[in-house]
């Protein structure tokens, strides 16, 4: 954008009405910067901050079948990504067969574990249950399609109870 002599000034320059900055101002114009809380959530496109791409909530019957392995469980969710960085959020009702052993759990990615483990039962006795309740935040490397899920590890026998729905929620977060 050129400015012609008319539009000069060396001080504050006031204007009245709608002000529309067009093509790449950053370069034409310097830095612009807008003064914060000038845009509100309302503003944005719906999505455009943060949006659900992945659900599941369902009751689940389902066993461990192998000892000390992580293990998909059939809470999962496949997903076609951006890139951008998500929360995962989950909340399932557990219980651990042995008493005195763990069953741990954590998020997959395409059926391995990744990060860490994000929690566990240390069953006082057998069949000991509890809620695997938590928000993983993970920064895939790039946009693509995979599944997300939920991993079990611990004794063979521990199992997801269908007392309750189990639920996994995935949300990009966009800006």
């Amino acid at each position: 954008m050129q400015f012609s002599e008319q539009y000069a000034t060396d001080g504050i320059r006031m204007h009245r009405g709608p002000f529309i900055l067009r093509g790449d101002f950053n370069q034409e114009l310097g830095d612009f910067n807008v003064p914060p809380a000038s845009i509100t959530t309302d503003m944005l496109t719906i999505g455009a901050a943060q949006q659900l791409v992945g659900s599941f909530v369902q009751s689940v019957a389902w066993t461990l079948p192998t000892s000390n392995a992580w293990i998909e469980s059939p809470i999962q969710v496949t997903l076609t990504l951006s890139g951008a960085p998500m929360r995962i959020e989950f909340n399932v009702p557990l219980s651990c067969a042995t008493k005195g052993h763990h069953l741990v759990w954590g998020v997959t990615l395409n059926g391995a574990l990744i990060g860490q483990a994000l929690g566990a039962i240390d069953a006082p006795e057998a069949n000991f249950g509890m809620m695997a309740v938590g928000i993983y935040y993970y920064d895939p490397p790039g946009p693509g399609t995979g599944r997300l899920g939920l991993g079990l590890y611990g004794p063979s026998g521990s199992q997801i109870l269908d007392g309750l729905p189990s639920t996994f929620y995935v949300t990009e977060q966009r800006r």
